[in-house]
């Protein structure tokens, strides 16, 4: 289906053709001839190229055909098709023969509840991969990894990261393979606009929808590699994706290009014949008359991307790969490997359809087998016929005197199967690593923290393993997004200029519920290339860094009985160019998918809450540790916090940009007030990030 290769020699991928007596490839649709000869005549590099590619998506195909023994010597699609199937819980249609119709279809979908809970656990919260910030002195910078991970929250918040990154999990434990496709997309579309005298304008507008950053998951047979035994994605040769999309989404993207508003038309394909290197048009019932086929192929070495719209090229043959990194925008992951070089994985569908079968089979028979033991079959035995039309409470039936009428016993042991079922289940629990701890379920009833942690220990332990593998995938998840962020994010915007002296105008970015201080702010992040400019102009603290009190008064700061308080946002000013310049790591620790619950760590926080006060320690800060523990009070614990404390009085006037105005019970610790306010903005000497 969809994409059509073939030469005079009948090397067919897809529809079947055939030859006609003037030996034409011809294919036939309601008895009509429908493949025809075109006018569409490319370059000799466009015809080049289509040839590799045809040539090369011939092979991948022949990949995922192919059986392995990793798959029980079964092809990806079949084992694509088998697990959907069971996750499905598709069971076959009821007999219509009458002496097998009474027999139970009951079907347990032990496997699909198994696969929920574990996704269940794995996605309790968003997971976004921890960042590292080197300079070119190899010097961490704890700022700007800051903001790269904040900018990642709002990035994911645009593409609707939390829903798919729930959808990959799915993928992972029922699919051979978990594959999402990232990538940031300019797209545009018509709109109308009714004027009063009940007429309309038209003008071309961004498609919000298909442009910013895109998330797309993949079927497993989307995506045709060029070898099964390259377990790393990245290290791939080509890799190449196909799918049918409406016409008006590609008109979205394509529209403009002259290949594609001349030879694209939906559900009409042009096929390609590689010994006369000539082009012909077909229609494809697959397509349905509305959809096109899209087709994406990357090149490592040759640095390649090229896309192709019902067969037609509508890039540049030499077209390179447009992201910088030059990565391939693509994230894999799984439940289990199979070793250490197979492509794909061993789903948690794989694992437990077979024990599934067997339960549903015992399950099947000791419904039967309980239905015979209560409603048993009879031997007639005489010259009387008595058939289940008579078998009616309290109904009174003559019968003749020799006539006997015996239940018959078939001697089923429904225990047997009863105790068979559960030590299957047992089996399964432990295949999923999904048994009652794991769910939080505590078959003794009421325990204590430490054993409430305990249970959760094991269950982190269980999951650990898929745990590790999905911190794989959300590490290279991380490498895309950053990629697209200094990429896309850290320019100045085009056909945007400010104003003022013609300056160039950069993004910004609002993220909600940050904790800072003790509370909950919004923070604003904002990209001016006028950063180092500013921050030499400013006050200085003894440690050299800037002191901006315009910023502090946008960000809410105010005096209250004397006292400097929080203001409830915070505005992070970064330097683009600096910001580019830095190298980003994208780390990922398996804990950070199996958290604790939040009644272990309220527990565990109340303990050393304990342990703390006994000890002498700090109680401000014992304090704080025992109110973020709350939903109640973690998002503003400065607000419960004690209010008797003496008061540190700053200078009246906010703007006063002077360190000695700053006043309090203890003079030496004066500056450090100021000092410590301003620490709180996270401001640096490293010009890539300045919070002014």
């Amino acid at each position: 289906m969809y994409l059509e290769f073939y030469n005079s020699d009948d090397l067919t991928l897809g529809l079947e053709s055939k030859k006609g007596k003037d030996g034409m490839m011809q294919t036939t649709l309601k008895g009509q001839p429908i493949q025809v000869a075109t006018d569409y005549q490319p370059s000799d590099a466009v015809r080049a190229a289509t040839q590799q590619d045809m040539k090369d998506f011939w092979f991948a195909r022949v990949v995922q055909q192919n059986p392995y023994a990793e798959f029980n010597d079964t092809s990806l699609l079949m084992r694509l098709q088998h697990d959907q199937k069971v996750f499905n819980a598709w069971t076959p249609a009821p007999s219509d023969d009458p002496d097998l119709s009474w027999m139970s279809d009951a079907y347990r979908p032990i496997a699909r509840n198994k696969v929920i809970s574990v996704a269940a656990h794995i996605t309790k919260s968003t997971i976004f991969p921890e960042i590292i910030a080197l300079n070119q002195e190899s010097e961490e910078d704890k700022d700007a990894a800051s903001v790269m991970r904040d900018i990642m929250e709002w990035v994911g918040e645009q593409s609707n990261y939390a829903k798919t990154f729930f959808y990959f999990i799915l993928d992972c434990l029922v699919l051979p393979a978990g594959i999402v496709h990232h990538e940031y997309a300019e797209a545009t579309r018509k709109q109308k606009t009714i004027l009063p005298n009940g007429t309309w304008t038209e003008k071309i507008v961004k498609d919000e929808l298909f442009s910013g950053f895109q998330d797309t998951l993949l079927g497993d047979d989307e995506l045709f590699i060029a070898d099964a035994f390259i377990e790393d994605i990245q290290k791939q040769p080509y890799l190449i994706w196909r799918r049918a999309v409406e016409y008006d989404v590609a008109y979205a993207k394509y529209h403009g290009i002259k290949a594609f508003d001349e030879c694209v038309k939906p559900g009409i394909q042009l096929l390609f014949d590689a010994q006369t290197v000539l082009f012909y048009r077909q229609y494809d019932e697959n397509l349905r008359g509305k959809l096109v086929e899209e087709v994406h192929v990357w090149r490592r070495v040759q640095d390649i991307h090229r896309i192709y719209v019902n067969g037609v090229l509508v890039t540049d043959p030499e077209q390179p790969n447009e992201r910088i990194d030059k990565l391939y925008p693509f994230v894999k992951g799984g439940y289990e490997p199979f070793n250490h070089r197979f492509f794909w994985y061993s789903s948690l569908i794989k694992k437990l359809a077979k024990d599934e079968e067997v339960v549903n089979t015992l399950y099947r028979m000791v419904i039967d087998g309980t239905y015979l033991k209560i409603f048993k079959p009879t031997f007639v035995m005489g010259e009387e016929r008595i058939d289940g039309s008579v078998v009616v409470p309290g109904a009174t039936i003559p019968l003749k005197a020799d006539t006997k009428v015996v239940p018959y016993d078939v001697g089923s042991d429904l225990n047997a199967g009863l105790n068979a079922i559960a030590k299957v289940e047992s089996s399964i629990s432990e295949s999923a690593s999904s048994g009652e701890q794991n769910q939080g379920i505590n078959p003794e009833g009421n325990t204590t923290a430490q054993e409430i942690l305990t249970v959760e220990e094991n269950a982190r332990t269980l999951l650990n393993y898929f745990a590790k593998m999905v911190s794989f995938a959300v590490r290279d998840w991380g490498k895309l997004m950053v990629g697209d962020i200094l990429q896309h994010l850290t320019v100045a915007q085009a056909n945007s200029i400010l104003p003022d002296g013609g300056k160039l105008k950069f993004n910004s970015f609002l993220v909600n519920n940050k904790m800072s201080g003790g509370k909950r702010k919004s923070r604003r992040i904002v990209f001016d290339d006028s950063v180092p400019e500013k921050a030499s102009k400013m006050q200085k603290t003894e440690d050299g860094k800037p002191l901006d009190f315009e910023g502090m008064k946008a960000e809410g700061y105010r005096f209250n009985n004397g006292k400097l308080e929080q203001g409830d946002k915070e505005i992070v000013w970064v330097d683009p160019s600096a910001f580019r310049k830095l190298k980003f790591m994208t780390i990922m620790r398996a804990e950070a998918l199996t958290p604790l619950s939040d009644v272990v760590e309220r527990s565990l926080n109340i303990e050393l809450f304990d342990r703390l006060i006994k000890a002498g320690g700090d109680q401000n800060e014992a304090l704080r540790l025992l109110l973020s523990s709350y939903t109640a009070t973690r998002d503003n614990v400065d607000k419960y916090l004690p209010k008797n404390q003496q008061p540190m009085n700053v200078s009246a006037n906010p703007m006063n940009p002077d360190p000695n105005a700053v006043q309090g019970q203890n003079p030496q610790n004066a500056s450090k007030v100021l000092q410590n306010i301003m620490a709180m903005k996270k401001a640096s000497q490293n010009p890539a990030t300045k919070s002014l």
